[in-house]
């Protein structure tokens, strides 16, 4: 009789272990679930900012002043890796400002240019994102002014860092940072032509 107790007993254990290993077995709640992060893919090419070129006029106390500059990629200077992976080529723009057929200004900037409105550490991740004329300095008629965007190229319209570039009419060049007031008076959307 006892030992019929004790094969019972056993028996017992082994349906029990069954039942909760089983139990294991099934779906994890959300809560249990682990926590994993997507890692963005390193592309294996270099993303290229959208070429801009701009040929305009502005009056400044009654004379008409032309200007033009082209925005883009620049595969001579050192890449950057934006937030997501991505690599993108830095940007260059030479711009141009005329007074009837005489030149007064003629110069290529690159984020280079403006590294004393950025910290360097935060220089070496971000491109020349954009470059504009600068709508909202549009009432100063003493000079020109243009607005440079450095950030990381993924970057949305209201971050980074914005310069403002003014040229007199006499061809010199002032660069100073841009007034956060005037940041949100956003330049003109010009038509993107692709890189050559």
């Amino acid at each position: 009789m006892r030992k019929y107790n004790y094969i019972y007993l056993f028996i017992t254990f082994i349906l029990m272990a069954g039942i909760s290993s089983c139990s294991c077995n099934d779906k994890k709640t959300p809560e249990e679930e682990p926590v994993t992060w997507d890692v963005p893919e390193v592309a294996d090419t270099i993303v290229d900012l959208p070429r801009v070129k701009v040929n305009d006029t502005i009056s400044l106390k009654g004379t008409l002043y032309h200007y033009k500059y082209d925005f883009h990629a620049v595969d001579s200077l050192p890449t950057v890796q934006s937030f997501s992976g991505l690599e993108y080529h830095d940007n260059s723009v030479s711009l141009t400002v005329r007074s009837d057929s005489t030149e007064i200004f003629r110069k290529n900037f690159t984020k280079a240019s403006f590294k004393e409105f950025v910290p360097s550490k935060e220089l070496k991740k971000m491109t020349l994102t954009s470059f504009n004329y600068f709508s909202a300095k549009r009432d100063d008629t003493s000079r020109f002014h243009f607005l440079a965007k450095i950030s990381d190229p993924e970057e949305s319209d209201e971050y980074g860092y914005f310069i403002d570039v003014q040229i007199s009419k006499s061809g010199d060049l002032h660069i100073e940072k841009a007034q956060e007031q005037d940041i949100t008076t956003m330049p003109l959307n010009y038509e993107e032509e692709e890189a050559e």
